[in-house]
């Protein structure tokens, strides 16, 4: 993947900003796929608590 990067701990998925990786789904290109699993199944894919 071209997003994914590499790291002694594991796979990890940087966010905007330089040297921060995150998991959360409402960070960077993963948005837009959080919004449309929300939009395919509203009643079961909920917004997370910010």
């Amino acid at each position: 993947m071209g997003y994914k990067e590499s790291l002694p701990e594991g796979d990890a998925w940087p966010t905007d900003e330089p040297g921060l990786f995150s998991a959360d789904y409402m960070y960077g290109a993963a948005g837009i796929g959080h919004y449309f699993l929300r939009v395919w199944k509203p009643s079961e894919i909920l917004m997370p608590l910010m």
